[in-house]
């Protein structure tokens, strides 16, 4: 068998004059513990909820040409004057290749602009 000292809160309780005031003091540091978990509970809670509403927003965010779209770039002007696109397209599945595109829309009547395409390596 092995004998341990009691802990130093024991000790303290164990002393008439100080019992009381230094049970007040447990009691207190025990419930300042019980509402730092209760709020570090609530914080992780809030942050998983917060990370599963952002996906849910992100999954629904639109298909293909809404999701490759390039709204904000350092040194561009907070409103480019052209809708950019950038992203892969899928050139070999199996073996994971895949081309990088930037496509830049034409300032004026796109639909009516020749759309060149310019591969590098």
């Amino acid at each position: 068998i092995e004998l341990r000292p009691a802990p130093a809160s024991l000790l303290l309780l164990s002393q008439p004059s100080h019992s009381l005031s230094h049970l007040h003091i447990l009691m207190a540091a025990a419930a300042n513990q019980d509402k730092q978990r209760r709020q570090l509970i609530l914080a992780i809670f809030l942050l998983v909820l917060a990370s599963q509403s952002w996906r849910c927003c992100s999954a629904g965010y639109g298909s293909g040409q809404e999701a490759d779209r390039v709204v904000f770039l350092p040194g561009q002007p907070r409103s480019p004057q052209v809708s950019q696109f950038a992203g892969h397209v899928t050139v070999n599945k199996r073996n994971g290749r895949a081309l990088f595109y930037w496509f830049f829309q034409a300032q004026s009547q796109p639909s009516h602009k020749p759309l060149l395409l310019w591969l590098n390596g």
